[in-house]
This record gives C-alpha cells, structure tokens and sequence, in this order.
C-alpha cells in the first residue's frame, strides 16, 4: 500500500475514507525529508462531477467534429455531382458538335453529286 512506501512523486489520492487520508499525509510527512514531492487528496464527489464535465465537453466535441466532417463529406459529395454532370454534359456537347459538323460534310458531299449518280447511288 502506499502508506509503506515513501512519496518520491507527485500522488493523488481519490479517497473519502479519513483514515487513509491521515495515513497517507503521515507518510507523505515521513518522505519529505527524502525530496519527496506533493501529496493531493481528492473527493470522490468531486473527482467525479469533474471527471463528467470533461467527458461531456470531450463527447460534445467529438460529436460537433463529426456533424463538420459529415457536412464536408456531403458537400464533396454534391461537388462531386456537380462536376460529374458538367463533364457529361461537355461530352456530349463535344458528340453533338462532332456529328453536326459529319451532317454538314455529308450535305457538301450530297451537293457534289450529280443528278446522274445520285440516281445510280439510290437504286
């Protein structure tokens, strides 16, 4: 127990129990003149709303964290969308242009042909 050892660092103690309070400051007593360091006790009580305070807080934190990172995800995901549409709709654009631009050389060609063989060519 600690009450057998010397205090040669920093301790706390979380007890409500007085007798061990007493003890361990006697041998905190005891170990001072070895360098030893500090002896803190602590309620129970007290430790522990402490302890849910910072819990909380960190839960909270952790929670709002998360809500950020899912909006970040869900706007990638919508910019993701948003580019995706407007490649697609540059292909496309690109395919019309392309087949366009294949009717107008098939009309130029059309114009070439004579009466006589475009008569030839639709038998």
């Amino acid at each position: 127990p600690f009450c057998q050892k010397e205090l040669l660092r920093d301790v706390i103690v979380v007890t409500a129990d007085t007798e061990l309070i007493q003890r361990c400051k006697r041998a905190a007593e005891r170990s001072s003149s070895v360098g030893a360091k500090s002896l803190q006790v602590i309620d129970p009580n007290l430790f522990l709303q402490d302890m849910e305070s910072v819990v909380g807080d960190t839960l909270a934190n952790i929670e709002q964290e998360q809500r950020v990172e899912e909006e970040k995800q869900l706007e990638q995901s919508n910019d993701d969308k948003i580019t995706s549409d407007m490649e697609n709709e540059i292909t496309l654009g690109a395919r019309l242009i392309a087949v366009e631009t294949q009717l107008k050389n098939s009309k130029k060609k059309k114009k070439n042909v004579s009466p006589k063989k475009r008569r030839k060519l639709e038998k």
